[in-house]
């Protein structure tokens, strides 16, 4: 049986594609199936994914009509592996990610393994920013701050492993699911180590998409309400929505008076 499914969605990005597929078909770990989801992308995607004559790529094209997540749901209900690791189609892996991550969540018995990043704009050896993320030690670790990146994400394949396709939930999606996770009894583990090269990106809809953060994190807080949470967790949470609220208030106010 296949130990480990790596899915990947894209949209109209061929040179970036290329060098996440580059990357994730050159792991020292090499027992996994590459699911490619492509977004009905203008070039030709197949011909593209023929070229790395690797009998490890399956790749599918299914319309999503700008949510990820519902690709995303597409490669999940396709992979057959143990495990599922999940890659942006312009992120790039260190070559011993999945050796690193197998290794470290079979020893820990985790359930879902994630690890801090190197952000870059252009070149991989222009570095911006380095992580410091930490492992989430609790509920209220995680509703405070996100600290898991998708890109760096190793988890157990379970029937609970699905990303909300609201779209009010774009951009927050991939958080959902992690807190949905933890609540539901998934055991986290981390590497302090930077293992994927994650590039800082100018797409203007993903932009406008983040401007909106505050009011999409008060819409997946309030999804959280409804949830089996003790009143302490409840409470910090409604906690969390007033924050978010008065952040959002406060930067429109700005824009007010400018």
């Amino acid at each position: 049986m296949i130990k480990i499914s790596v899915i990947v969605t894209t949209y109209n990005r061929p040179k970036f594609l290329k060098e996440t597929l580059d990357s994730i078909l050159n792991q020292t770990y090499v027992d996994f199936e590459l699911i490619v989801v492509d977004n009905n992308s203008n070039y030709d995607f197949f011909k593209l994914i023929e070229s790395f004559n690797d009998n490890r790529i399956i790749a599918y094209q299914n319309e999503n009509n700008g949510i990820i997540a519902v690709n995303r749901n597409f490669g999940i209900k396709k992979a057959k592996g143990n495990y599922i690791a999940f890659c942006d189609d312009d992120d790039i892996w260190i070559q011993s990610k999945l050796e690193i991550q197998l290794r470290q969540i079979e020893i820990s018995h985790a359930d879902i393994i994630s690890s801090n990043i190197s952000i870059f704009k252009d070149n991989i050896k222009d570095i911006l920013i380095e992580t410091t993320a930490k492992k989430p030690r609790n509920l209220y670790d995680f509703l405070w701050f996100n600290q898991v990146y998708t890109s760096t994400v190793l988890v157990r394949n379970s029937e609970l492993l699905f990303f909300s396709e609201d779209p009010n939930l774009i951009t927050v999606e991939d958080y959902g699911l992690w807190i949905n996770l933890m609540i539901n009894g998934f055991k986290f583990d981390f590497s302090a180590q930077n293992l994927i090269y994650y590039r800082k990106a100018s797409d203007g809809a993903y932009i406008n998409n983040y401007k909106k953060r505050n009011i999409k994190l008060i819409y997946l807080y309030k999804s959280i309400l409804k949830k089996e949470i003790n009143i302490s967790q409840y409470l910090f949470t409604v906690f969390l929505i007033l924050n978010q609220f008065l952040r959002y208030s406060f930067k429109e106010l700005s824009r007010t008076f400018r």
